[in-house]
């Protein structure tokens, strides 16, 4: 298996120490990995061999897909808008080993520095509302990860939590108004009486009461 045309392996024997990342296609399995190159030297400095491993990219898909919510695209694509993991929804298109290169997903996904979230309408019409992101531990590889919703979606959640949060608002309200209501009633009309007769007993009219009822 000749390897010396592959970006990491080129990179891992100008190494002196660390790793060489990318994401591609295995040749012997056809599976999208991440590729893991590290060069071994004698003490010289010499390169005695590269130990190479590979992440399973599918799988790490696989794992995350199944704890994200149903309606939830996930997209891999490399640096130059490869796809390395096609989204399962049934708008998307492009399969694994397709490119997305020309287009405006792509485009969002190497200028996401600028804005966080980008709204792109796929070839059902339907539209997403993606995010893109790359891991810090493996920035230089090239692989960026995005998730992608449908706005729809979005929308009816944001609505859910509106009425959600109006109606704890408008409990909130009554109970205040019962509280003020007791206050007033228990508190606040009685402190009134007290105070009326502590000025009449101040002015020396010392026969003052405070009729009933009286406040427990």
């Amino acid at each position: 298996l000749d390897l010396t045309d592959r970006a990491y392996f080129k990179q891992a024997m100008t190494l002196r120490d660390g790793v060489a990342l990318e994401p591609a296609f295995g040749r012997l399995t056809g599976l999208s990995v991440l590729q893991i190159a590290h060069p071994v030297r004698s003490e010289s400095g010499a390169l005695k061999f590269v130990l190479l491993a590979s992440f399973n990219l599918k799988k790490f898909a696989e794992y995350h897909q199944k704890r994200m919510l149903s309606d939830s695209e996930l997209l891999f694509i490399d640096a130059k808008g490869t796809v390395l993991i096609a989204p399962t929804g049934g708008g998307w298109s492009v399969p694994a080993g397709g490119s997305i290169a020309d287009s405006e997903l792509h485009r969002f996904a190497a200028a996401r520095d600028r804005e966080s979230f980008r709204e792109v309408t796929d070839g059902d019409g339907r539209t997403l509302v993606w995010t893109a992101a790359r891991a810090p531990s493996i920035r230089d590889s090239g692989l960026t990860i995005m998730v992608g919703r449908p706005k729809d979606g979005l929308v009816a959640a944001a609505n859910r939590r509106l009425y959600e949060d109006m109606t704890m608002l408008a409990v909130a309200l009554l109970v205040l108004a019962s509280v003020w209501t007791f206050a007033t009633v228990t508190v606040s009309r009685h402190v009134g009486r007290l105070a009326t007769m502590a000025r009449k007993l101040g002015s020396g009219d010392l026969s003052v009461r405070i009729p009933p009822p009286h406040p427990r």
